[in-house]
């Protein structure tokens, strides 16, 4: 059930930030991709939703326990680069996103975002299938 409340609140602050602070939205220019932090902004709060939801499910409706420990190193690897991407937003850090240093950093968090995602992901499966 804490898994279900950190994700909720995650998707309602990601949701709030992407709603209210849409103007200052720098762009990281990869070679043929364009990396803006309100696009992950969206994209945070749409997957913390549904892992909310998920959560939610496999509690109630399944009857089953996901492992807790999983869920909250999942929770993590999901938070900590969507505040880096939300504090890229700030002004001061805005006007250097463009540095190496700080373009290769959101790039890794974005990796780690993928893994934390795919950890969400797994953790839910294994305890949706386990018997």
């Amino acid at each position: 059930m804490q898994l279900v409340r950190l994700f909720s609140l995650l998707a309602a602050v990601m949701f709030l930030l992407f709603a209210f602070n849409r103007a200052s939205a720098p762009f990281v220019v990869v070679p043929g991709y364009n990396l803006a932090p309100i696009i992950w902004k969206m994209v945070g709060a749409s997957l913390s939703a549904g892992l909310a939801v998920a959560y939610f499910w496999i509690a109630f409706f399944a009857n089953r326990n996901p492992n807790q420990a999983a869920g909250l190193v999942g929770f993590f690897m999901i938070a900590i680069p969507l505040a880096l991407w939300v504090l890229a937003t700030v002004l001061p850090l805005a006007a250097q996103i463009l540095r190496p240093p700080i373009a290769v950093m959101l790039i890794m968090a974005l990796f780690v975002f993928a893994l934390g995602s795919l950890v969400s992901v797994l953790n839910l499966a294994v305890a949706y299938f386990r018997t």
